[in-house]
C-alpha cells in the first residue's frame, strides 16, 4: 500500500491543516512528476516523502522539513528552502541552481551529479553528504560545513568558501589559485600537491585536527602558496618544509614550532609574526621583513639574513651561531642571550638593541651601529671584531 496522492487532495491537506492552524503534515506521500512550481509549501512536513521527478520551480520550501525524502530527478531551480531540514534526502541528479538553500542541513544527503550551480549554500550542513560529480559553479559556500569531505575532483574556482570548514577534507591537487579562502578552517585538510597561488588565506586555520584520542597534521607537501596572503593565518606546528612560499604575506601570521626547513622565505613579509619554536634550518631569510616578529628560542644557526628587518624583533634566547646577518636592522630587537658566536654582524643596526648576557665570541661587528645597545654581560672574545673606536673595556659588566 503506497500513500500517493493526487495533486489536488495535495493543497487540500495543506489547505485544511493551515486552517486549523497546524503545520501540514504530507510525510511519506507519493507525489512523482507533479508540478508544484511557484506553491507555498512553507513549513509543510514532507519527512520520507517520495518527490521524484517533480517539478518544484520556484517553489517556498522554507522551514520544511525533507528529511529522508526522495528528490531524484526533481528541479528545484529558483526554489526557497532556507533553513530546510534535507538530512538524508536524495537529490541525485536533481537541478537546484539558483535555490536558496541557506542555513539548511544537507548531512548525509546524495548530491551526486546534483546541479547546485549558482545556489546559496550560505552556513549549509554538507557534513557525510556525497558529493560526487555535484556541480558547484558559482556557488556560495560561505560559511559552510565540509569537514572531512572528499573535495579533490570538483570544481571549486568560482565556489565561494570563506569561513566555511574545510577541517579533515581532502583537497589534494586541486587548482585553487587566486581563489578566497579567507577565514577558512583547514584543519588536519590534505593540502597535498594543490596550487594556491595568490589564494588569500586570511585569518584561515591551517592548523592540526585534534580529537580525544589522536591528532591529525595539515599536509602541504609539494603545495604552491607563493604570492598568497596567510595574514594572521594559523600555522601551529604545520610542516611547511618542501612548500613553495615565495612572496608570500605572513605578517602577524602565528607559526609557532612550524617546521619551515630548507624553505625560500626572500623578501616575504613576517611583520609581527610569531615564529617562537620554529625550525628554520638552512632557510633563506634574505631580504625578509621580520619586524616586531616573536623569534623566541628559534634555531636560525647557519641562517642567511642579510638585508633583513629585524627592529624590534624578539630573539631572546634564539641560536643565531654563525649566521650571515650583514647590514642586517635590528634596532630596539630584544637579543638577550642569544647567541651569536661567529655571527657576521658587519655593518648591522643594532641601535638601542638589548645584547645583555649575548654570546658574541668570534661575531664580526665591524662598521656596526652600537649606539645605546645594552651588552651587559655580553660574551665576547679576542676573536670578537668591533667597530672602529669602539672599546668594549668602557661598557659595564662585559665579560671576555
Amino acid at each position: 500500500m503506497t500513500n500517493e496522492i493526487s495533486r489536488e487532495a495535495l493543497f487540500n491537506e495543506i489547505k485544511t491543516a493551515r486552517e486549523r492552524r497546524k503545520a501540514p503534515d504530507l510525510s511519506k506521500v507519493v507525489i512523482r512528476n507533479i508540478d508544484l512550481s511557484g506553491q507555498d509549501l512553507l513549513g509543510v512536513n514532507l519527512q520520507g516523502a517520495d518527490l521524484q521527478g517533480c517539478m518544484l520551480q520556484g517553489v517556498n520550501l522554507e522551514g520544511a522539513n525533507l528529511k529522508g525524502a526522495n528528490l531524484q530527478g526533481a528541479d528545484l531551480q529558483g526554489a526557497d528552502l532556507q533553513g530546510a531540514n534535507l538530512e538524508g534526502a536524495d537529490l541525485q541528479g536533481a537541478q537546484v541552481a539558483g535555490a536558496n538553500l541557506l542555513g539548511s542541513n544537507l548531512q548525509k544527503s546524495n548530491l551526486a551529479q546534483t546541479n547546485l550551480q549558482g545556489a546559496n549554500l550560505q552556513g549549509v550542513n554538507l557534513e557525510k553528504a556525497t558529493l560526487l560529480g555535484v556541480i558547484l559553479l558559482e556557488a556560495d559556500l560561505q560559511g559552510a560545513n565540509l569537514q572531512g569531505q572528499d573535495l579533490q575532483r570538483l570544481d571549486l574556482k568560482q565556489t565561494k568558501l570563506q569561513k566555511s570548514n574545510l577541517s579533515g577534507a581532502n583537497l589534494s591537487g586541486l587548482d585553487l589559485s587566486q581563489v578566497d579562502l579567507s577565514g577558512v578552517i583547514l584543519r588536519g585538510a590534505n593540502l597535498e600537491d594543490v596550487k594556491l597561488q595568490y589564494v588569500n588565506l586570511e585569518g584561515a586555520d591551517l592548523t592540526k585536527a585534534t580529537s580525544l584520542f589522536s591528532s591529525q597534521p595539515i599536509r602541504l607537501k609539494r603545495a604552491d602558496l607563493s604570492g598568497a596572503n596567510l595574514r594572521a593565518a594559523q600555522l601551529q606546528e604545520a610542516d611547511l618544509s618542501g612548500t613553495e612560499l615565495s612572496g608570500v604575506q605572513l605578517g602577524r601570521a602565528n607559526l609557532q614550532k612550524a617546521n619551515l626547513s630548507g624553505v625560500n622565505l626572500q623578501e616575504v613579509d613576517l611583520t609581527e609574526a610569531n615564529l617562537q619554536g620554529a625550525t628554520l634550518k638552512e632557510v633563506n631569510l634574505m631580504q625578509v621583513n621580520l619586524e616586531k616578529a616573536n623569534l623566541q628560542g628559534v634555531n636560525l644557526q647557519d641562517a642567511s639574513l642579510p638585508g633583513a628587518q629585524l627592529q624590534q624583533a624578539d630573539l631572546q634566547g634564539s641560536n643565531l651561531q654563525g649566521a650571515n646577518l650583514q647590514a642586517v636592522n635590528l634596532a630596539g630587537g630584544n637579543l638577550q642571550g642569544v647567541n651569536l658566536s661567529e655571527a657576521n654582524l658587519q655593518a648591522a643596526n643594532l641601535l638601542g638593541a638589548d645584547l645583555q648576557a649575548a654570546n658574541l665570541q668570534g661575531a664580526n661587528l665591524l662598521e656596526a651601529d652600537l649606539r645605546g645597545t645594552c651588552l651587559k654581560e655580553a660574551k665576547c672574545n679576542e676573536q670578537t671584531q668591533w667597530p672602529e673606536r669602539f672599546d668594549p673595556s668602557l661598557v659595564r659588566g662585559m665579560k671576555r
